[in-house]
């Protein structure tokens, strides 16, 4: 068991049972699960790379893709950063994926995995449920006789014959989803004991909201932790598809050049340690698998993303100049850019033509700033012409965080933004951290050219409007 389940069991919900509360309504069921007779054959065509759950949905759509699925053999992975004991810093990795697919792209470009459930969640799921004699039959969907919604339809990321519960348990559903209230009051209709009926009916009521809050919303239990603390809850696979997300695709900006790598994409990725993402525990444990049987290499299911102007071209790097901001893993898409322009510039050596660019990295140790030793190079070989740090757990660090650094050299930073050829790039997280530099940049902005604040932002406003001020953020 992990540390995060030993965590979860240790809740008391005795202390989160009201006396009074108003129980969530009920929704009514539109569809039942139709198991296949023996008799009947289900044949699944052999193949090397087996169909994803996902991709038996003929009407599902895959969110900005601009070319279709495909299959990438993993060729490597590398730690770039090591977990540390206070867990202050993240495990950041690697991965060199390879593939055959001949859409172009440039530094900046993303591509979406799509991932699976881990095996231990999925068999944790069946057995929980008690599903463990049917998980493996196929089975089919219809619509209730007695449903009152004539226009109920399945989930579009639902197949809708021939698949099993395996199968959706393991490519289609989220099993580490933040429950609503809705499907908590579901989970409650599903438990034996009335005490975990009633503790999981007071976090879907209104007068629980504060319950709701503390342990879904900050502890973060989701759909699984729910099952181990409630052992008497038995919900059923047409309850977990009428109220769990899709396993949707994870977004990864490519951290690599175009030029000279031949059918090779990088990605980077950080691990949390004790309630890691499906997308990266998943890419974690095929890279490793990789790296031991390397003649037996694993392989993703993975798509590449519509562009947007977050990317470095040839026509950008000849034209423009550029001051690139990124925090943590989100200096991964600049190592494409300062690579892409470093081949740029030996193409055009005695040209050296090359706007100018500038890079802002925070992180919270200097061991923990991703490609180090290389934007080093960088900086002496003048691919970058200012390098800035700033170390937010270093007490020695000049400075803690990239905020503080723009202020500190807001003359030169606003006289370098203001040039009519600049861009700016942001790539962070969207939750707090680049609101935080946006204002300080905002801030900056208003100081140097004497003008309101509310001017300054509709300044910032004009620049994203017009591709000068150019995010690439996460929540």
């Amino acid at each position: 068991m992990s540390q995060a389940d030993e965590s979860i069991l240790k809740i008391n919900i005795e202390n989160y049972i009201l006396e009074k509360y108003t129980p969530f309504k009920l929704r009514q069921p539109n569809f039942e699960l139709i198991y296949y007779d023996e008799k009947e054959k289900v044949v699944e065509p052999i193949s090397e790379h087996p169909l994803h759950g996902q991709q038996k949905c003929k009407q599902l759509t895959f969110p900005f893709a601009r070319s279709g699925l495909f299959t990438a053999d993993i060729r490597n992975i590398k730690t770039l950063v090591k977990k540390c004991e206070d867990q202050t810093v993240k495990e950041v990795f690697e991965l060199t994926l390879n593939h055959n697919n001949k859409v172009d792209y440039q530094a900046g470009d993303t591509i979406a995995i799509v991932p699976k459930n881990s095996k231990l969640d999925v068999m944790q799921a069946i057995i929980l449920m008690g599903l463990d004699e049917n998980a493996n039959k196929y089975c089919k969907f219809r619509p209730l006789s007695t449903t009152q919604n004539s226009k109920a339809k399945l989930p579009l990321h639902i197949p809708e014959d021939k698949t099993t519960p395996h199968e959706i348990l393991t490519d289609c559903l989220n099993l580490r989803a933040v429950p609503t209230k809705q499907f908590l009051s579901v989970l409650a209709s599903c438990c034996s004991f009335a005490e975990e009926a009633n503790f999981l009916n007071c976090l879907s009521s209104k007068e629980g909201n504060h319950f709701y809050n503390e342990l879904i919303l900050e502890k973060g239990l989701n759909f699984l932790d729910i099952l181990l603390l409630c052992t008497s809850c038995k919900p059923t696979l047409l309850m977990l598809i009428e109220n769990l997300p899709r396993l949707f695709p994870r977004a990864y900006s490519i951290s690599n050049s175009p030029n000279g790598h031949d059918n090779e994409i990088k990605i980077v990725f950080s691990v949390l340690q004790h309630t890691p993402g499906v997308a990266t525990s998943m890419l974690k444990r095929l890279g490793a698998e990789t790296r031991e049987f390397p003649n037996e290499p694993k392989s993703v299911l993975m798509y590449f993303r519509n562009t947007n102007r977050f990317r470095y071209t040839p026509e950008v790097a000849h034209t423009s100049q550029q001051i690139l901001i990124g925090i943590g893993t989100g200096l991964a898409p600049f190592i494409g850019f300062l690579e892409y322009k470093k081949q740029l510039y030996l193409e055009n050596e005695n040209e050296k033509k090359l706007g100018k660019t500038w890079l802002f990295v925070g992180a919270k140790r200097m061991e923990s700033v991703i490609y180090r030793k290389k934007l080093k190079e960088y900086a002496t070989e003048n691919i970058l012409d200012r390098y800035f740090e700033s170390l937010s757990r270093e007490k020695d660090a000049q400075y803690h965080y990239v905020q503080d650094q723009i202020k500190a050299n807001v003359d030169e930073f606003v006289k370098f933004l203001l040039h009519r050829d600049t861009i700016l790039y942001i790539c962070a997280d969207g939750a707090h951290i680049s609101k935080s530099i946006k204002g300080a940049i905002t801030e900056c902005l208003t100081e140097k050219l004497g003008i309101s604040k509310d001017e300054g932002t509709e300044l910032i406003k004009d620049y994203e409007k017009h591709g000068k001020y150019v995010e690439d953020i996460w929540t």
